[in-house]
């Protein structure tokens, strides 16, 4: 009689930390985790995981393994009434996850995390950080955009997000000038409650790998400025 596998131990470890990142690459899950594994040991319980149905994977650039959780490992997580990812999001998740990371290895953030289709405040941000300016901690909301949104889901976002009580600022990042010049004139034409919030940051070079805050440009109170200007300590 086949005897269902409940994953226990390092099993239900790996579970929990892919859980909260949303999707990791396999050195960044082997770094986060609260056990001694090596590296082809990871692997082979990640299959383990994979084989009975708890987790999925993908790679990137031929050669960078990602997992994610089916619906069966989201269960098992806080995120239990969530959903899978959608393949087409994949990019889009593995992006945020970079982004998340790079900012925690800044001394002035911490306790950040990714969301699933969780809705707070019916809001449903892409990642959120604490950090701490001048002896001040804040909630940062973080939304990744890669392709351009209609300017009236964009101006209806902006709206719900100056009516939240669980972020004190939001942070738009993007890539690309076009949606960065597009945002910021939306923003432009808001009122003062909204402006007081929101940022829109232009960083050209992120990537699934490669993200550089301290050499974007942010708008933020009709101003354009520095990472560091905001950010730094």
């Amino acid at each position: 009689m086949e005897v269902d596998f409940i994953p226990e131990g390092v099993y239900e470890d790996i579970i929990q930390h892919v859980g909260k990142w949303k999707i990791m690459d396999i050195k960044r899950l082997q770094n986060h985790c609260n056990y001694n594994v090596g590296y082809f040991n990871l692997l082979k319980k990640i299959r383990k995981l994979e084989t009975t149905g708890f987790l999925k994977s993908k790679k990137f650039g031929g050669k960078d393994k990602h997992v994610y959780l089916t619906r069966k490992g989201l269960e098992l997580t806080k995120q239990g009434y969530s959903f899978e990812i959608c393949t087409d999001n994949l990019t889009h998740d593995i992006i945020t996850s970079n982004v998340l990371k790079t900012f925690l290895e800044l001394d002035t953030f911490h306790d950040g995390q990714m969301y699933h289709e969780l809705p707070i405040d019916n809001l449903l941000p892409d990642a959120s950080v604490k950090g701490c300016k001048s002896g001040h901690e804040y909630h940062l909301s973080l939304e990744v955009e890669l392709t351009r949104k209609s300017d009236d889901r964009v101006k209806e976002k902006f709206v719900k997000y100056s009516q939240n009580t669980n972020f004190d600022y939001i942070l738009y990042i993007t890539n690309k000038e076009n949606i960065f010049k597009a945002y910021k004139h939306l923003l432009e034409k808001m009122m003062p409650k909204v402006q007081e919030i929101i940022m829109i940051m232009l960083e050209p070079s992120l990537t699934v790998t490669t993200f550089n805050p301290k050499k974007s440009q942010i708008w933020f109170q009709n101003n354009l400025l520095s990472f560091d200007e905001i950010f730094g300590k």
